[in-house]
């Protein structure tokens, strides 16, 4: 329920999703429902290890983000990313810099501890910002 709604007009702009991936998580979901819809997927993650299940779900593109500079190849590229990280210590300033103006984080993965690590200017260049679901609320179905 909390992938499906953030699809749910108007959220989902025509745009190439991302999402960074845990496993039997939202996100395994979210890979399915965007494909379906004809995005482009890219899916981010700090493992490798999940890159085969990852187009097996219909992923187009695997992005390791423990790897340095992963996010400059995608610098200004993606309009939309659905965050299905549970961990607090996820590469947000540097997703963030992918989104093009006005692009959109969405997280439906709800960490233990609060993120770290981030200042809000990161938002400033692309006018970015992040919201979140109502973890699948009955009124979003």
């Amino acid at each position: 329920m909390s992938s499906r709604s953030i699809f749910l007009p108007p959220r989902l702009p025509p745009c190439s999703p991302l999402c960074d991936r845990h496993t039997d998580s939202p996100a395994d979901f979210a890979i399915q429902f965007a494909k379906a819809l004809g995005a482009h997927v890219i899916v981010f993650s700090h493992s490798p290890n999940k890159k085969d299940d990852s187009h097996k779900l219909g992923a187009d593109e695997f992005v390791v983000t423990s790897e340095e500079g992963f996010e400059k190849k995608y610098f200004d590229k993606i309009d939309y990313i659905l965050s299905a990280a549970d961990a607090a210590k996820i590469p947000l300033t540097e997703l963030m810099s992918t989104l093009k103006i006005g692009g959109v984080l969405t997280s439906v993965g709800l960490p233990d501890e609060p993120w770290h690590e981030f200042s809000p200017g990161a938002m400033n260049p692309n006018a970015s910002h992040i919201n979140s679901t109502h973890i699948g609320s009955k009124k979003e179905a």
